[in-house]
């Protein structure tokens, strides 16, 4: 996918969910005065960590199940092969998938 299409997906998921409105909600809702500076300081650091995270074009998953419940065939099937996955750990695993090398 091009950056320019990226963009306008991430432009699309934007106007679907109004991110930014229910940020700047909860940003508004930390200037309150009857919240503890405590918490003012957690919420603003997770709106912080937020807006930082929507500008990752690289996308998070997690698979949960069961030892030998079929994860991993779901998520090969999934990517029908056309990625490659690399494996850090045993019980937990934990990969990254990048694009296959090209031939």
């Amino acid at each position: 996918m091009t950056n320019t299409k990226t963009q306008e997906t991430i432009d699309e998921l934007d106007a679907l969910t109004d991110v930014e409105d229910h940020l700047q909600f909860a940003a508004n809702i930390i200037e309150r005065e009857e919240i503890s500076t405590a918490l003012k300081s957690e919420i603003d650091s997770q709106i912080n960590q937020i807006q930082k995270r929507r500008g990752d074009p690289n996308l998070y998953l997690a698979v949960i199940g069961e030892f030998s419940s079929g994860k991993s065939t779901f998520i090969n099937a999934l990517l029908r092969g056309f990625l490659q996955i690399y494996q850090f750990c045993h019980l937990i695993q934990l990969m990254k998938i990048l694009p296959k090398p090209k031939q």
